[in-house]
């Protein structure tokens, strides 16, 4: 397993080509950038007590989860990731900023539920950063291999958080639109 810093914290990963690709979209291009009530210091009277409740749907080995606790260190983050192998990476990546209040849950995020049948980048490169519930992953022109995974859906975490959130990210490969219909009441 590889290491490099962010700001100064230790961050993991194993395929580096896609750990520099994401590192750049998330942190130099700020593709998951926004501001909550108004302030990034959550100080404002949009985020509860000054702490965002954030969902990380599709958190791989956390580096979204990292830019959200850069952002707001007294977040409360539920990062959810369906591979074992990215769990436990992740688990690592958030240990290193001092026990986080992140919550992991390993699991897909669906429309169905229970479980789901994930497809995975099986070339060498091992990018599974890309599986999907589609074969072919996201963009359907990638050689796959299945795995099935255990899968929740949107309704019952909000269900289970109990509280609101104030902030939804979902980088499920395609799916989000479907999860977010399942969950619209």
């Amino acid at each position: 397993m590889q290491s490099t810093t962010i700001g100064r914290q230790r961050v993991w990963f194993e395929q580096s080509e896609e750990f520099h690709i994401l590192k750049r979209e998330i942190f130099s291009q700020h593709v998951y950038y926004v501001e909550l009530g108004g302030e990034e210091d959550g100080e404002s009277e949009g985020l509860q007590a000054g702490a965002p409740v954030i969902i990380d749907a599709g958190a791989h080995i956390g580096l979204a989860t990292i830019s959200f606790l850069l952002h707001w260190p007294q977040a409360k983050i539920w990062a959810i990731e369906p591979l074992p192998e990215h769990v436990a990476i992740l688990k690592k990546n958030c240990a290193e900023f001092g026990q986080p209040d992140v919550t992991i849950i390993k699991g897909a995020l669906t429309a169905v539920g229970d479980e789901a049948m994930l497809h995975l980048d099986s070339s060498p490169n091992r990018w599974w950063s890309t599986g999907s519930l589609t074969p072919g992953a996201w963009n359907a022109q990638q050689q796959t291999a299945p795995r099935r995974v255990a899968a929740l859906q949107l309704s019952t975490l909000l269900r289970d958080i109990g509280t609101p959130i104030d902030l939804l990210k979902m980088d499920i490969e395609g799916n989000e639109l479907e999860v977010l219909r399942e969950a619209r009441d």
